[in-house]
């Protein structure tokens, strides 16, 4: 049988898992409600971050794709990239402070990787931004034994 949308695992929840499962329980049982129920300040400040990209108000002077849903059928995942640089093939994910880059953080990018590169695009950098302090952390390509984990 198919996969359809319902199989597919969000992205964001390979991170909220390893950070913390308990908001992902809390999100689903107050989706419906206000935002501050379930979320934490970090969660909070995070919906910042993406704030121009989800609104599509982000704008730079060099090509770019911004809030793009993906999917991979392999690893049954799916999300929305931040930004993908087209000419210099740069994936980057915002958040608002990142102080340090934490294995959720490397599997959330690692999954938008995955996807993208399953829709045809070419990817050569990965990084994490973290706009309070105007850091990009470089994330190295996961390998094949990343993958078969």
């Amino acid at each position: 049988m198919p996969m359809t949308l319902f199989d597919y695992i969000p992205i964001t929840m390979l991170s909220d898992f390893l950070y913390c499962p308990y908001s992902i329980y809390l999100r689903n049982i107050y989706k419906d409600t206000d935002d501050d129920i379930y979320k934490a300040t970090p969660q909070v400040r995070g919906s910042y971050a993406h704030k121009d990209i989800d609104n599509g108000t982000f704008s730079d002077t060099v090509p770019c794709i911004t809030a793009l849903p993906v999917a991979s059928h392999e690893y049954g995942i799916m999300g929305v990239i931040d930004i993908l640089y087209t000419e210099s093939h740069h994936l980057i994910e915002r958040k608002y402070k990142l102080s340090k880059v934490y294995q959720g953080h490397i599997y959330q990018i690692w999954g938008q990787y995955v996807c993208l590169v399953e829709m045809g695009y070419k990817i050569d950098k990965l990084s994490i931004h973290s706009l309070s302090d105007n850091i990009f952390h470089a994330i190295p390509f996961p390998t094949q034994a990343d993958l078969d984990t």
